[in-house]
């Protein structure tokens, strides 16, 4: 289906364009330093930054701007072996109500748009097709509004575990519209980014910019990207918007957490381990953070790192909870059998029989260290009041803290460690 995507897009007229990643000294924002993607370790996200139309009336015919974008990266699919995945992305003006307001218009934008992302770089190389499209106004066809609509109903692009369903039947309806009449191709460049260090294309941040006018044309000689705008000047103090040529300018970022964590699976059985802390009912409760330990393990969604050290967090942050719950709470039955001499055990007790429980299970001298590292670090975790939530800005706080280097942080093994260090637990209190 991707390859009659291509044949359809490519039948079209087509004269090279220009296309390349912006140099970093012509990139004026505050703090920029383009970061180089590693690994297991980050994410990268793109942004359609700007696109725009030179004109969006053509012999008194409305346009607005149409951006496809066909990426292909390794990704690690549940279940399945890590393989090489192709995904389809759109944005317009389409997926907008009340498109009249842009006909009439010297020019049709749309700025800062997330078009996929936050992705785990798993590491190989990426490749990355840019098309950019114009579509009738007044005469829009029934079927790309249809598709459009459906693509935003349709799926997260945070999360492309949930995309992996409907990527095949989105490129076939992308294959369909774009070879309408009413749709025209302007541009469109496939490139690929290598992980080898040093080199031209390597995967890392950047702006990238695609242009309707030749590749050797003197208009681009001057390009720069003002907070995240594409302009033109001799230089960053004289610069004015780039409005010569029809154009996209894409931002590849780079990501080292995430803040969104509480729209993932796991979150929900967080709260309902939580929940069930405060009701006195820890049986219950421990069952459920051991499912949030095993679903953290497995998201595809989350990088290797992340996923380790987020079930490190969880577990603190669980021994905390009841910690908590038993300095507050009349001490109930349930309370009182996690409880030794009279005495509830602290978190950072609580934490260091976990690791003797763990290590006498067999686990490896990786994950006890790990584990028992939560100790040393404890007072840089941010303690929670009594009944304040677990927020995505707490996560990536405790996250920092509690980072732990590994080269190979596995974290299936940490909570099959963690399991079993339960059950023999619970055999113990027989």
């Amino acid at each position: 289906m991707l390859f009659e995507l291509f044949e359809k897009i490519f039948k079209k007229k087509t004269v090279r364009k220009f296309s390349d990643r912006l140099e970093d000294q012509r990139v004026d924002e505050a703090g920029y330093s383009p970061k180089v993607f590693e690994p297991d370790k980050s994410y990268f996200q793109i942004r359609l930054a700007e696109m725009f139309l030179r004109e969006s009336t053509v012999y008194g015919m409305g346009y607005v701007p149409l951006c496809v974008l066909l990426s292909d990266f390794l990704y690690a699919e549940p279940g399945k072996e890590t393989k090489r995945q192709t995904f389809p992305f759109y944005a317009g003006n389409q997926i907008l109500k009340g498109l009249e307001q842009y006909v009439g218009k010297a020019y049709v934008e749309l700025f800062d748009t997330k078009v996929v992302g936050p992705i785990p770089y798993i590491g190989a190389d990426v490749g990355l097709f840019v098309g950019l499209f114009r579509s009738q106004v007044s005469n829009l066809a029934a079927s790309l509004f249809k598709f459009a609509e459906n693509i935003v109903s349709a799926f997260d692009v945070t999360k492309l575990s949930t995309f992996l369903e409907i990527a095949r039947p989105l490129s076939a309806g992308l294959a369909d519209i774009l070879g309408l009449d009413e749709v025209d191709y302007i541009l469109g460049q496939r490139n690929d980014f290598y992980d080898k260090p040093n080199d031209v294309r390597q995967f890392r941040e950047g702006y990238l910019v695609y242009i309707n006018c030749p590749e050797d044309h003197s208009a681009i000689k001057n390009l720069r990207v003002k907070d995240g705008r594409l302009v033109t000047g001799p230089d960053k103090t004289s610069v004015t918007p780039f409005r010569d040529f029809d154009f996209c300018l894409l931002r590849i970022e780079c990501l080292e957490t995430r803040n969104d964590y509480r729209t993932f699976p796991f979150f929900k059985l967080w709260d309902e381990a939580r929940g069930a802390i405060w009701e006195g009912k820890e049986p219950i409760a421990e069952s459920k953070i051991l499912e949030l330990y095993k679903e953290l393990a497995l998201s595809p969604d989350l990088t290797q790192t992340h996923r380790y050290d987020l079930i490190r967090v969880f577990k603190a942050n669980f021994e905390q909870e009841k910690e908590i719950y038993n300095q507050t709470v009349t001490p109930s039955p349930v309370s009182k059998a996690i409880r030794r001499g009279g005495t509830a055990l602290s978190t950072r007790a609580r934490i260091e029989k976990l690791g003797d429980i763990v290590e006498r299970t067999g686990a490896p001298a990786r994950v006890v260290k790990s584990l028992l590292a939560l100790n040393t670090r404890w007072d840089k975790l941010k303690r929670r009041e009594a009944h304040a939530p677990l927020t995505d800005e707490t996560l990536n706080n405790q996250l920092r803290a509690i980072a732990f280097k590994s080269k190979s942080p596995d974290p299936l093994v940490l909570a099959d460690s963690l399991i079993a260090a339960s059950l023999a637990s619970a055999q113990g209190q027989r």
